[in-house]
């Protein structure tokens, strides 16, 4: 967390925190009346109700989603007179957006503003939360809990208001349990035991995804993409070590790795909006050929490589 708690730099259990500047046009920024987190009671989940915004649906990016947060708080300012009421918003890869945040007042439950701690999922029509979505709604759910001293009632929107908000799907999950704050135990996960067992293998670059002059960014890797990096050395290991880097970041973002499978809801590597070179070194477990699953929250340049491999 940053100094002034009331604007943090990152919240635990968010792999990929954006503030406001990062999507706001100067020109029209979020305002408001003084927050009133001391009074909050109710955390409640709402939708925007469209059938298609951009959610991971085909041709649609993240990259995306500063315009989209631009276009409500224009329509918010020209048709209601006053800027986007949600607190945060979380996109279908887990990623949280600052919107009135923890120090303007929200303004998105009429008579219930005062109590009230909203998050505005992007979610398609009746859609219910993604999973990573799921883990940053519940975060959020923590770290509201945390700051008002009190556990806050979880609801939909329809809870409170005359609405359909937040949609069927979000609100069965609402209603079946899921929106919990995250615990102790999953924000701090038992760490593994130290990998020093190792055989000797040479070192390699495996990836380099910056290619020379006008095709630089040709083969930068996309936002929400996946990368099966395959060690061929390790074929019939279990884990290696590789140091992971991020270079040239077009947006904020979180690297995640697996051996297979479904991607888990973690991150090995955050990185910032054109920040230097960022680098992780870190054990990854192999599939049967060597291999291991990448994705990458945003549009990025990543090298790898590979520096050990854990005796078998």
């Amino acid at each position: 967390m940053s100094v002034d708690e009331s604007r943090p730099r990152s919240i635990p259990g968010v792999a990929t925190f954006h503030r406001r500047e990062a999507w706001q046009d100067p020109s029209l920024p979020v305002t408001g009346p003084s927050p009133t987190l001391e009074q909050w009671d109710t955390f409640p989940l709402h939708y925007t109700a469209a059938d298609d915004l951009i959610d991971g649906d085909p041709g649609e990016h993240a990259e995306d989603l500063p315009a989209y947060l631009r276009a409500i708080q224009r329509d918010y300012k020209k048709n209601r007179g006053y800027s986007i009421g949600y607190g945060f918003a979380v996109d279908w890869l887990g990623g949280v957006w600052e919107l009135r945040g923890y120090d303007i007042k929200n303004a998105a439950n009429l008579n219930w503003n005062t109590r009230t701690g909203p998050v505005l999922c992007l979610v398609d029509g009746a859609d219910p939360l993604t999973a990573e979505a799921l883990w940053s709604v519940r975060a959020l759910y923590r770290e509201a809990n945390r700051r008002t001293g009190r556990h806050l009632n979880d609801v939909g929107h329809r809870d409170i208001g005359a609405t359909a908000c937040p949609g069927d799907g979000i609100y069965r999950q609402i209603q079946s349990g899921l929106i919990t704050p995250l615990t102790a135990a999953e924000l701090n996960p038992p760490l593994p035991e130290k990998e020093s067992d190792m055989d000797t293998m040479p070192q390699r670059r495996v990836t380099d995804t910056r290619g020379e002059g006008a095709s630089r960014d040709h083969y930068k890797c996309r936002a929400d993409s996946q990368h099966e990096i395959l060690i061929r050395e390790a074929k019939g290991y279990k884990t290696a070590q590789v140091t992971i880097t991020s270079v040239e970041q077009e947006n904020a973002g979180h690297i995640t790795v697996w051996r297979d499978g479904k991607r888990p809801d973690t991150s090995v590597l955050n990185y910032g909006r054109d920040d230097e070179p960022v680098t992780e070194t870190l054990f990854v477990q192999l599939d049967a050929n060597g291999a291991f699953q990448l994705w990458t929250y945003a549009r990025t340049h990543l090298i790898v490589d590979f520096t050990g491999i854990v005796a078998r």
